[in-house]
């Protein structure tokens, strides 16, 4: 097949769709990859060397860097995360919607079958327009209603109360969202939806769920349309840097250390990073571990690397994760499977609301202490959490035995099975 793959968003929002689309090429389809990003992350190398023809639609110029800074630390501080996604569609989506439009309907000029982010309403408004098969990808399961399990955070009370649990979270939702996508397809001649979850989020014909199943299984009252694939993994790709002979003989000469980043929400602003950085010292020294600091600007705070510490700008997660006592993270959906394959436990420290849901499953599952919202962050707090995980062999033990679980499956070979067999009679 000729597939069209369209995706938006940080580096955790565009790695699996890497995967998925290297999948497909591997299996012989050709795939071209449209990618819009809200960093400056460039993947052409990484696409070449999957076989996957890419364009970048819409990229935040890096001339805009002081501006995109102030934005990103405009959302992390703010509390609320009505507000928080608020900005995030006006600032990183909304600016970009039309020039996404236009580039999803030349892949579906071009293609037999399409697959958007779920949230890209754009590319499934494309695809409406012009007739062509689509499937949706969702990065986390809480997006998909079920009487089954209640939404994250909320008590599960049984069938009754979940389903007038998720009416609330559907409402919620459809009153700050819908008046988007609503502008959006009147100004392109379509119907105005009811629900962002059943209109736009989720295929009818195929939603493939990117979750490794120690997270989520198929709820009973799901559809055939629903399927749970695994974790969408990729090689190491050239964005990660490599595993330095300095860094791989920090971690051999002592204890296993703890690693500590925040991934796409490590504020780019110097001041930010200074606070990360020594929260993290201060945390370390008091938990008595040593520790792998990843911060972009690292170098611009005058730290240096020695026995206790050592401080990196750029990393391979999957190769480093492994030989670490825990991983303190932001709870972003690719570190905390990436975190969970590895075996290790998670640290989740909050940024953004959708974070909540991930600090939420991994608690649940047993491999992870209970999280903390960064403006309630503390050195003195994050050494209390890694001293919880250091002392529990229960921690320890349930992440290594989860670990092999995810170790074991094969999510992207998952997706292209249920997509060839979903979308085999347009072949």
């Amino acid at each position: 097949m000729r597939i069209g793959v369209q995706t938006w968003g940080s580096y955790g929002d565009v790695r699996p769709f890497l995967a998925i689309s290297g999948g497909l090429a591997a299996s012989g389809h050709e795939v071209t990859l449209y990618v819009t990003t809200i960093d400056d992350n460039d993947y052409t190398d990484t696409a070449q060397k999957l076989g996957v023809r890419l364009q970048m639609i819409g990229t935040i110029e890096m001339g805009a860097r002081e501006d995109l800074i102030e934005l990103g630390r405009k959302i992390v501080a703010d509390r609320n995360p009505i507000h928080q996604l608020k900005n995030i569609m006006n600032e990183f989506f909304e600016p970009y919607a039309d020039d996404m439009f236009q580039a999803a309907l030349s892949l579906c000029e071009t293609n037999d079958l399409i697959i958007g982010h779920s949230l890209h309403y754009p590319v499934q408004a494309a695809a409406l327009k012009t007739g062509r098969p689509y499937a949706t990808v969702v990065l986390f399961h809480g997006l998909v209603p079920t009487i089954m399990r209640a939404p994250v955070r909320l008590p599960n009370l049984g069938k009754p109360a979940n389903r007038f649990f998720w009416s609330l979270i559907r409402f919620g939702v459809n009153q700050l969202l819908r008046p988007y996508i609503n502008r959006f397809r009147l100004k392109q001649e379509l119907p105005r939806i009811n629900d962002c979850f059943d209109d736009v989020w989720i295929s009818k014909k195929l939603n493939l769920i990117g979750v490794s199943t120690v997270f989520c299984e198929h709820q009973k009252d799901w559809g055939s349309n629903q399927k749970v694939c695994g974790f969408f993994d990729i090689p190491q790709l050239h964005n990660e840097g490599n595993l330095s002979g300095d860094l791989q003989q920090f971690i051999e000469a002592g204890e296993p250390p703890v690693f500590m980043g925040f991934g796409s929400v490590m504020t780019l602003a110097m001041d930010a990073q200074q606070e990360n950085i020594q929260i993290f010292m201060d945390a370390a020294k008091a938990a008595g571990c040593r520790a792998i600091i990843q911060a972009s600007l690292w170098q611009e705070y005058g730290v240096t690397s020695n026995n206790q510490f050592h401080f990196v700008a750029e990393c391979p997660h999957a190769e480093i994760f492994p030989q670490c006592t825990a991983v303190v993270h932001h709870g972003g959906s690719g570190t905390t499977q990436t975190t969970t394959k590895a075996g290790v436990p998670s640290i989740i420290v909050i940024h953004l609301a959708d974070q909540e849901g991930w600090a939420h499953e991994t608690r649940r599952i047993g491999i992870a202490p209970k999280a903390i919202r960064r403006h309630k962050l503390t050195s003195a707090l994050l050494a209390d959490r890694i001293r919880t995980v250091m002392d529990s062999s229960d921690i320890q033990s349930r992440a290594k035995q989860v670990g092999e679980q995810v170790r074991g499956e094969d999510g992207v070979s998952n997706a292209v099975a249920f997509i060839e067999e979903g979308f085999g009679e347009i072949r």
